[in-house]
């Protein structure tokens, strides 16, 4: 068996500290280890760590029209506020098949769900959701941190359908830094 420790790790890339975290092992789906997750970011923050990222697959908040059992991370608050507490830039994840960027709290961490490629589209999705796409992000020397969601319309064959010459263009564009 895999112990989860091992999917769940952290590494530091040009002054960045990235936290990937495991939210899909066997019987304990959605959950995280809220105290390794504490000590990890407190110990980059006291390194000197400018920004920090999170990963994972299911997101802390799933969009509040969509959100199912299982959507979403078990016992997010506790979570989202060690996140807020040591100023994490943003948390990525997927699981939602839909592209949905919020800040739960304002001028804290902000949630961004990527889930827009890969298999169908949730149906729950309002019409200005219903696009494939990927999502960039820059992190400039100067400290701003730039995000940009590029995306294309659904083929009307459906998904599975060529993408023929649909065009892929800018859907969403923001500021995340923090700093």
């Amino acid at each position: 068996k895999i112990k989860r420790i091992s999917l769940t790790y952290s590494f530091d890339f040009k002054g960045n500290h990235f936290v990937i975290l495991n939210t899909d092992e066997v019987g304990l789906e959605t959950e995280v280890n809220n105290d390794w997750i504490e000590k990890d970011i407190s110990k980059a923050k006291a390194s000197g760590i400018k920004n920090i990222f999170a990963f994972s697959h299911i997101p802390a908040y799933a969009p509040s029209d969509m959100y199912r059992v299982g959507e979403q991370i078990g016992h997010p608050s506790k979570f989202w506020e060690i996140l807020n507490k040591n100023n994490v830039t943003a948390m990525f994840s997927a699981h939602v098949h839909v592209y949905n960027r919020r800040q739960p709290v304002a001028g804290k961490t902000w949630m961004v769900i990527t889930g827009n490629g890969g298999s169908p589209l949730d149906d729950k999705a309002g019409a200005d959701k219903q696009f494939y796409g990927y999502t960039w992000v820059r992190v400039y020397k100067s400290g701003r941190i730039i995000l940009e969601n590029m995306g294309r319309d659904i083929p009307k064959q459906g998904y599975l359908a060529p993408v023929g010459d649909i065009k892929t263009i800018l859907r969403d564009s923001a500021e995340i830094s923090l700093l």
